[in-house]
């Protein structure tokens, strides 16, 4: 495997764990967590977890 396929295939499972971690920055939201508790639980600030559910719902 040369450097930039695996560049390629560790770029798709980052993409992958990010959706995964908006899709569950989501659903703690939706379950009525705070900002504060979903960043905590993250391991971000509470304007990176506001920024991801953001884009997660987005729609685009």
């Amino acid at each position: 495997m040369t450097s930039i396929e695996k560049l390629e295939a560790a770029a798709g499972k980052l993409n992958a764990a990010i959706n995964e971690r908006d899709h569950y920055i989501t659903r703690a939201r939706n379950d009525g967590y705070t900002w504060e508790a979903i960043a905590a639980a993250a391991d971000m600030s509470r304007a990176g977890v506001i920024k991801a559910y953001n884009r997660a719902n987005s729609g685009e």
